[in-house]
């Protein structure tokens, strides 16, 4: 069976559940289980199935064995009533193909071995799994007392060619949207297609669609196979899952998306400075044996910041100024120091000895392909708004620079897409209050495990450093992977709030691996832990907070804190609503997506 939803599952406690008011022709069930469990608490995970025709709106009942202490919940609106808990699909989820799934989350506190409750839907709409039928007096599907679409409310550049349930014909391959009031979904057809649910999916509930196909464009600039959709600042919509490309004369950056994206600098990054850019989709992903048009290399890994480093303005780095590539060691120093915007792009191989390369204010750093490398290390001091993107940087066996990555008193900085190894102190040091910082799609491992010192991310100096860290120290660590023989501060923060999610762990031997400790409050979700001591821990005896969701410990030992921990004046509170926006990812699909993508591309 074939699952739209790609969120957490783990094997546990299964109890069976059965179809309530629901037309035998749907033949639709659900099911709730105990995906994870821990010492107050545990997660859930209920799966609603279409077993039959198609799914349009559902609703589940579960019933508890007493009333549940719920305390979060994804994918499903929840209404509470004693031990009777009734959930309702969202606005993207009530529709359930013939044959697929999709499932909703509850987590709630309790000790011992929580159970799962008996689940039945208590209402559910069913729709034909075939083509819709049409009325034969008229030519048009039947769809109750819906009102007709009419022919003037397609997108803009679209025309009008048939209601549902017709045939929509037109000359040669164009992309036709299908829908009614704004919300449309989007196929490829060649000379005609069905207008109806069967080929497009239901797009707006209840509603009488029609079809309209798009007016003939200009010839497509980007890459072969991919099709033009948008221009920068529009949103790009299409059906289904497929990669697309932002960009311009040859230059792309892609993501994958499903039905729509926006198309602008902060979904895909910039491509190509300075120049007007445009989307293109490309095949559905489960069509295309090579994932989306031939493209291979960076283009299948994301690019977008996320988290602390949108805040407080933002973190553009050099801007839309024009790119400058670099290939001399002289030349790198001089330009990463000096006061003026740039975008520098490296070439090569950079040894700094025991000086590292100083990168002062407004600057992005971004290694050009996988090769580029810096010996030695990099530091920032008392500067802002800094992008280092796409390169290794490799500690030396000289003690000096002691971090591969230092940075003291600075704000609004993303690392993004490195493989940091080999620190002589440790990997990534962020100290003396610096605030904002992301780090993304990263690799961080030692070559060998013969060294005193094998740390991997230092947020904050210590527990004394209140006057510098206090209010600091707010940092997002997403996508990364924690590798070989690191032993521990993966990461260690102190003071400030940390959003650690989706990030995969797979250290055999090490002493532990997140540490929270001094008034930090730390949000650690769905990552993935695999051969790991301590996850996460209680780091020194001053008051901190860890709230841990979504995870999955696999093979693990030692300490999974959570709560409140330590003790002293002012303790911090749960910290669950960051300040941004973010996408998160299943945790059961961390490994795999952080082990193809993490490191430069």
């Amino acid at each position: 069976m074939k699952h739209v939803t790609r969120l957490l599952v783990i094997p546990a406690t299964i109890a069976s559940c059965y179809a309530l008011s629901i037309p035998e022709a749907a033949a639709a069930s659900c099911s709730a289980k105990i995906s994870d469990q821990w010492s107050n608490g545990y997660q859930m995970e209920v799966t609603i199935n279409s077993e039959g025709n198609n799914l349009q709106n559902w609703q589940a009942s579960l019933d508890f064995t007493q009333a549940p202490d719920i305390v979060n919940s994804w994918n499903a609106k929840l209404s509470v009533k004693g031990s009777l808990v009734t959930a309702s699909n969202l606005d993207w989820n009530g529709n359930v193909p013939a044959g697929e799934s999709t499932s909703f989350y509850i987590q709630g506190n309790g000790s011992g071995n929580a159970a799962a409750p008996s689940c039945t839907l208590s209402q559910a709409s069913s729709g034909s799994s075939q083509n819709d039928t049409t009325d034969s007096s008229s030519g048009n599907a039947s769809s109750g007392n819906s009102p007709q679409a009419t022919s003037s409310g397609g997108p803009d550049g679209y025309t009008f060619c048939a209601n549902e349930g017709e045939s929509c014909q037109f000359s040669g391959t164009k992309k036709v949207a299908y829908g009614a009031s704004g919300k449309f979904n989007y196929e490829t057809a060649t000379n005609s297609v069905s207008c109806d649910n069967s080929t497009f999916g239901d797009p707006i509930y209840g509603s009488k669609k029609a079809c309209y196909y798009q007016q003939d464009q200009a010839p497509s600039n980007g890459p072969s196979g991919y099709t033009p959709c948008a221009k920068e600042g529009e949103t790009c919509q299409f059906s289904g899952t497929r990669k697309v490309a932002y960009g311009a004369s040859g230059k792309f950056n892609y993501q994958l998306a499903t039905n729509s994206i926006s198309c602008d600098n902060n979904t895909f990054g910039d491509p190509i400075y300075g120049t007007a850019k445009e989307c293109y989709y490309g095949p559905k992903e489960d069509d295309s044996g090579n994932n989306g048009g031939g493209d291979t290399g960076s283009g299948t890994c994301p690019v977008k910041l996320y988290g602390w480093a949108t805040v407080d303005g933002g973190t553009t780095g050099g801007g839309n100024v024009t790119p400058q590539r670099v290939t001399s060691l002289s030349e790198l120093r001089k330009l990463a120091k000096d006061s003026q915007p740039r975008v520098l792009e490296l070439s090569g191989t950079f040894t700094t000895g025991d000086e590292p390369i100083w990168v002062s204010s407004n600057k992005t750093l971004v290694g050009i392909g996988k090769n580029t490398t810096i010996k030695g290390g990099i530091r920032i001091k008392g500067d802002k708004n800094i992008i280092i993107r796409n390169m290794s940087i490799l500690g030396n066996n000289t003690g000096r620079p002691v971090d591969s990555i230092g940075v003291r008193g600075s704000h609004n900085i993303w690392f993004d897409h490195l493989t940091v190894t080999d620190g002589p102190d440790g990997i990534l040091d962020l100290t003396k209050g610096t605030d904002h910082v992301t780090v993304s799609w990263s690799k961080f491992y030692y070559t060998t495990k013969n060294r005193s010192h094998r740390l991997a991310l230092l947020f904050g100096g210590g527990s004394t450093h209140g006057d510098t860290d206090t209010g600091k120290n707010n940092h997002t660590i997403h996508h990364n992977w924690f590798g070989k023989n690191l032993d521990q501060r993966m990461p260690r923060l102190l003071f400030g709030k940390g959003h650690i999610y989706n990030n995969y762990y797979n250290a055999p031997g090490n002493s532990y691996a997140i540490g929270s400790g001094s008034w930090a409050s730390l949000l650690v979700e769905n990552n993935y832990f695999k051969d790991i001591n301590s996850p996460h821990r209680f780091q020194d005896s001053n008051p901190s907070y860890i709230t841990a969701r979504g995870n999955i410990y696999d093979h693990t030992t030692g300490k999974k804190d959570t709560g409140a921990g330590g003790s002293g004046s002012n303790p911090p509170k749960a910290w669950t609503n960051p300040p941004y926006q973010y996408h998160l990812d299943a945790a059961k699909d961390v490994p795999s997506l952080v082990t193809s993508c993490a490191g430069p591309q």
